[in-house]
């Protein structure tokens, strides 16, 4: 019985740990602004879009959060998004934050010229 029981765990941390081998988070994230449209293109590659995607971006203007997306999969492995913030001036800065469905995140900021 105790045999079986450790076995049991051990082939979860080997079946959690493989899922994690295979994840991880945007490999690029581009930010860019026209007037008070922001664009964010984020490249993320999986074999399988529908089951291994961006789940979330974050959108932060001077550490405020202002914007929060949920994703439910990818089209292409690289991906555009766009948003409007009306407010956006000179000086202001700008995060970002990508967050994989199955692990990791990225985050990138720019300052508004």
């Amino acid at each position: 019985m105790k045999h079986r029981i450790k076995a049991s765990f051990y082939l979860i941390i080997i079946m959690t740990l493989s899922s994690l081998i295979f994840a991880h988070p945007a490999s690029e994230v581009n930010l860019s602004t026209k007037g008070s449209i922001l664009t964010i293109s984020f490249k993320h590659p999986a074999k399988d879009l529908s089951k291994h995607f961006i789940k979330t971006i974050s959108v932060k203007k001077n550490k405020r959060l202002i914007i929060e997306q949920s994703l439910s999969m990818q089209e292409k492995n690289i991906q555009v998004l766009r948003y409007t913030i009306p407010s956006l001036k000179s000086g202001d800065i700008i995060s970002v934050e990508s967050v994989c469905n199955i692990f990791g995140k990225k985050t990138k900021s720019i300052v508004i010229k």
